[in-house]
């Protein structure tokens, strides 16, 4: 996912949208993940500023409304999301 791109929809300065789209790469977030955005979320992501996060949370809303996730699509992405975290878990096992 782009994130300085979609992060630059919103009201945000420039210098903001890039510092917390390397945020959102660096912890590996994908578009699925938008869905799931909240304050308790964004805030241990480093994004301290609640007007900030408002305004991740508005765009994260409109695009929320325009792809709300399915049951079976959360399942789905529940499923990818484990299959992620057991592949890396088995890498890190496999160092030992």
């Amino acid at each position: 996912m782009d994130w300085y791109s979609w992060l630059s929809k919103s009201s945000l300065e420039p210098s903001l949208v890039y510092e917390y789209g390397l945020a959102f790469a660096h912890n590996e977030l994908e578009e699925e993940d938008i869905a799931y955005f909240n304050h308790e979320f964004l805030q241990s992501m480093g994004i301290s500023i609640a007007k900030h996060r408002l305004e991740i949370l508005k765009l994260a809303r409109k695009e929320k409304g325009a792809t709300t996730p399915r049951p079976v699509s959360r399942l789905l992405f529940a499923i990818k999301r484990t299959k992620r975290s057991l592949a890396k878990y088995l890498r890190n096992l496999g160092s030992w």
